[in-house]
């Protein structure tokens, strides 16, 4: 990956920005100060003080935080922006940091102080939403939170934007922002994310291939780290189309689709803003090794933690029923584009033919002949640990018992998910029931900081 990191400066527009990381790059000076009405600067310098967390952000390198949460009047955290300069000319200055907030655990409100003066009320969401927040103060100061990232539990991320008059900013200091939480009893939060903004971009061959109008094309992958204005840009490259972008303020990821080279090719990317050229990036392209990726699409059985173990067995009948149509209606499609429903475990195919009419058998006998449904050779998703060996090997009986019922083909694979791994004892296991291929999915949760808490050391370099 190729980087390009700068001071910490006040641009314009961010083609000023870009083409002064560039400069930087080259030269080791930077251009001639361009005056701005607004100043703007990283919001988070160093922290203070308050409780830190490790969790994901709008930016996949910015994974710890200060949090204050709603629990009691005393939480708070605080920390120092960047220096103002000693020279201020500018009306206006920005202070951007990464930042959280919670939802949907009650509208509660966090005082922020601004060198020692409260400056805002921050109220959190009582709902999930994605709106951006905004506050605004008596002397013409603002605060807007934008959302650049709803996770998975429905809270919001992005960056957090303070616009103070540059006469309450005192030239060669930084500021210290401090938030206090209420005393509400509530899980609420807000986080500001220890990572300081500066103007950065990163640019990266990707090992991947894409079909465009017949043609093969590799993909380049763009991080821009931006300190400014919302502005637009051009990237291009020779045998590429033109990648049009809105840049906001923080961080920013494009891909730009580049035809496909036979061996080890340098290739320019150029930047254009607002129409006008800003600079040249040179990057290698090397040719992209050629791999065969499968899909699975499976159900993950989790009895009785997602929803009742009723629920969960016509849950898994009726995606079961979905599959085989999907895999009836793609038959003559490509091979490669047809579908396959696979079953991650053999207890709901059990109950299912075991209630379904004899015309329903009948369809799923032949959509196992067919392909179009594949079947894995356990009965459960097990802890085998714990099994002793003879039940180790009667995890496989409904399997085999299933083929020799309905002339279905013998099951040679078998998949254990979301399971912290398995015991060495179900190779033999396995050996002797003619199954050869084995799936480990363990608890690997990228979206968490620990990339889940299951399976020991398994990631760890």
């Amino acid at each position: 990956m190729h980087r390009y990191p700068s001071q910490l400066i006040r641009p314009s527009t961010l083609a000023l920005s870009l083409l002064l990381v560039l400069q930087i790059a080259a030269t080791g000076t930077p251009p001639a100060k361009v005056a701005s009405d607004s100043l703007w600067l990283a919001g988070y310098g160093r922290s203070l003080a308050g409780e830190t967390i490790s969790y994901h952000s709008s930016h996949p390198r910015a994974n710890s935080a200060l949090i204050v949460r709603a629990d009691a009047s005393s939480a708070a955290m605080e920390w120092e922006t960047a220096a103002v300069p000693d020279s201020l000319d500018s009306s206006r200055v920005v202070f951007v940091w990464l930042a959280g907030m919670a939802t949907g655990k009650g509208s509660h409100s966090f005082k922020m102080f601004v060198d020692g003066r409260e400056a805002f009320t921050l109220t959190t969401s009582a709902e999930a939403s994605p709106s951006n927040r905004e506050f605004f103060g008596p002397d013409g100061s603002s605060l807007i939170f934008q959302t650049a990232l709803i996770d998975q539990f429905q809270e919001l991320f992005g960056t957090m934007r303070l616009t103070l008059p540059a006469s309450t900013c005192k030239p060669g200091k930084p500021l210290t922002i401090r938030i206090q939480g209420p005393s509400a009893g509530s899980p609420d939060w807000i986080m500001a994310f220890q990572h300081r903004l500066q103007e950065r971009t990163e640019v990266e061959a990707e090992q991947a291939l894409t079909r465009q109008a017949g043609a093969l094309y590799q993909l380049v992958h763009l991080e821009v780290e931006h300190l400014g204005p919302q502005a637009e840009a051009e990237v291009s490259a020779s045998g590429a189309s033109t990648l049009k972008a809105r840049v906001e303020p923080g961080f920013n990821s494009y891909s730009l689709p580049i035809k496909a080279v036979a061996a080890p090719t340098v290739v320019n990317l150029s930047l254009r803003f607002g129409g006008n050229p800003a600079a040249t990036i040179p990057l290698e392209l090397k040719p992209v090794a050629r791999r065969e990726l499968y899909l699975l699409p499976h159900s993950h059985n989790d009895i009785g933690y997602s929803d009742l173990q009723v629920n969960v067995e016509k849950d898994q009948w009726r995606y079961l029923e979905e599959g085989m149509a999907l895999a009836k209606k793609t038959a003559n499609y490509p091979p490669e584009a047809r579908f396959k429903w696979n079953v991650e475990v053999l207890w709901p195919v059990e109950s299912y033919l075991a209630q379904a009419s004899e015309s329903q058998r009948r369809d799923f006998v032949d959509a196992v002949k067919n392909g179009w449904v594949g079947l894995e050779g356990f009965l459960g998703d097990e802890l085998t640990g714990l099994c002793p060996p003879e039940e180790l090997v009667q995890l496989t009986e409904c399997g085999r018992r299933l083929a020799r019922q309905y002339g279905l083909p013998p099951i040679i694979t078998a998949m254990i998910s979301d399971v912290p791994g398995a015991s060495w004892s179900i190779v033999p296991a396995l050996a002797l029931a003619g199954v050869k291929y084995f799936s480990s999915g363990p608890n690997y949760v990228p979206f968490l900081p620990d990339r889940g808490d299951r399976i020991g050391f398994t990631l760890k370099s």
